[in-house]
C-alpha cells in the first residue's frame, strides 16, 4: 500500500514551478484573460475573474520564454479543482495529452526557471 501512496504523491508532485504568465482561456466561443501562477508537465494553476465548473474542458493559449526563443503553446485541458483567492478564482487545470514538442517546451521552461537555483 505504501508503494501506491508514494506513486500517487509522486504523480501529483511533478516538477511544478511558480510563475506569472499571461494567458487566454477559450471555452466554446468565449475568451477570457487569465494569469498562470504555476506550471508542470501535468497541468497548471490559473487565476481568472470568472466562475467555471469543475470538469469544464478548456483551451489555453500562452507563451513561455526559453534559452533562445519564446514558444507559444495552445493546450487542451480540464478544470480539476477550484479555490477562491482575493475575489478571483484559482483553477487547477490538468492537460490533455501533450505532444513531444509541448513537453520539451514546458520542460525547457522549468529548467530555465531553475537556472539560478
Amino acid at each position: 500500500m505504501t508503494d501506491l501512496t508514494e506513486q500517487l504523491d509522486e504523480h501529483r508532485n511533478r516538477e511544478r514551478v511558480s510563475t506569472r504568465r499571461p494567458a487566454q482561456i477559450f471555452i466554446n466561443d468565449d475568451v477570457f484573460d487569465a494569469l498562470i501562477i504555476n506550471l508542470s508537465l501535468e497541468g497548471l494553476g490559473i487565476l481568472i475573474d470568472r466562475e467555471l465548473s469543475e470538469n469544464t474542458p478548456i483551451k489555453i493559449l500562452f507563451s513561455l520564454p526559453g534559452y533562445e526563443q519564446s514558444s507559444t503553446l495552445t493546450l487542451n485541458g480540464n478544470i480539476v479543482h477550484r479555490t477562491e483567492v482575493n475575489q478571483k478564482c484559482l483553477f487547477g487545470v490538468r492537460f490533455a495529452l501533450l505532444s513531444l514538442h509541448e513537453k520539451l517546451v514546458i520542460t525547457g521552461y522549468i529548467n530555465y526557471h531553475h537556472r539560478l537555483d
